[in-house]
């Protein structure tokens, strides 16, 4: 209670990134550079990634396109520079390989899979100006192939397609240190054109869930029957303020898969995303800077009950500009009242003296097993 107590006066005054973090923190995060490129983009609902305009690509060794290849590891790299007069943000990328890889940006590890029939997704923080997309693919046997597309988000809300074709450098091997953005790869041969998306012999790759849900909880607040959820009607308030760890990263975005039964209003950081009913479709949001504040961030939903069962659930992605990650589930965890008071989604109010929410179990129990979230 103390702490929730200092947090909100540290926010009140704006001190929060002084000792809001861990213990041990003396001084803030840097402060984001906005004098090039302002932050004025605005929380929205997700944009897909079109993966069926991407190329499926190789090194070249077989002239013949889709056609056996040697096994073993090769480098692939694009080097992307923003927009002119534009600052990127973050990406998130599709990607897939017949038969293995291991995607880095800027030089971190973001992924590695294993699969060319159904395609992976990433969130991660990227480079104002210029950002490198490094992926080692392994054959290991028949023919070979890489497909990927990247959403670029820019700091005025715009974005841009980057998609695996011929521009992408690649090397007959895996260079110790090829993800690095220090490494030259202007010796290197340009990428061999296999094919379109959804050419044989690899089909049409299946698209991810924008994010996992499976390991999320349904959670509510007040008596509820454990067998078919069935509770009271009326609206509820929920609220869970994320810090983020370390003394000098800083959050850079965040996605959010969502639902609601029956009615939700989300807000982050007292700025509301959405009002919206359909309990039976989830939705997934991209939420930038400035509504994303770098150092703590309170993610706060109204949710109302219209009859029969209620529940909330959703899945946080929060990406750093170091490169890391954290992903956020509703459970028990999460700050829940009974009644929704009028400034319930304002950073600065004290939940202390909420009850925590209460956890009705995971993805995949009755009555909400027909609910739909959109694809990447």
């Amino acid at each position: 209670m103390v702490v929730q107590g200092l947090l909100a006066i540290l926010l009140v005054f704006g001190l929060v990134g002084v000792v809001a973090q861990h213990p041990g923190c003396t001084t803030p995060p840097a402060p984001f550079d906005n004098s090039t490129c302002p932050a004025t983009a605005s929380p929205r609902v997700m944009e897909p990634v079109n993966l069926s305009i991407a190329k499926w690509i190789w090194t070249g060794e077989n002239a013949v396109p889709r056609g056996d290849n040697p096994t073993g590891p090769r480098a692939f790299r694009k080097n992307f520079t923003s927009a002119c007069g534009k600052c990127a943000i973050s990406a998130k990328i599709l990607i897939a390989a017949d038969n293995e890889y291991k995607l880095f940006v800027n030089g971190h590890a973001a992924g590695s899979g294993s699969s060319f029939t159904n395609a992976d997704v990433y969130y991660t923080a990227l480079e104002p100006a210029s950002n490198l997309f490094a992926i080692e693919a392994t054959n290991t046997g028949g023919p070979a192939g890489l497909i990927a597309a990247i959403l670029v988000q820019y700091s005025d809300g715009s974005s841009e397609a980057v998609i695996t074709d011929e521009t992408w450098r690649t090397v007959l091997s895996s260079p110790k240190d090829f993800q690095l953005p220090t490494v030259d790869d202007r010796t290197w041969s340009f990428a061999a054109f296999q094919g379109q998306s959804g050419v044989a012999p690899w089909g049409k790759t299946v698209i991810p869930q924008a994010l996992d849900i499976a390991n999320s909880s349904f959670i509510w607040v007040g008596k509820q029957n454990n067998g078919t959820g069935q509770t009271s009607k009326g609206s509820r308030a929920f609220r869970k303020t994320i810090v983020t760890p370390g003394c000098t990263k800083r959050a850079v975005a965040a996605n959010v898969l969502l639902n609601v039964d029956n009615e939700l209003a989300f807000f982050v950081n007292g700025q509301k995303v959405e009002w919206r009913q359909h309990w039976w479709i989830g939705r997934a949001y991209y939420i930038p800077r400035p509504t994303l504040r770098p150092d703590v961030n309170v993610f706060a939903v109204n949710g109302t009950n219209g009859g029969g069962p209620a529940s909330v659930i959703a899945t946080i992605h929060i990406s750093y500009d170091d490169g890391t990650f954290d992903i956020i589930r509703t459970d028990e965890t999460w700050k829940a009242s009974l009644t929704v008071p009028n400034d319930f989604a304002n950073p600065t109010l004290d939940d202390s003296t909420w009850t925590n929410a209460t956890n009705l179990g995971f993805w995949g129990r009755k009555p909400w097993r027909q609910i739909k979230f959109p694809k990447a």
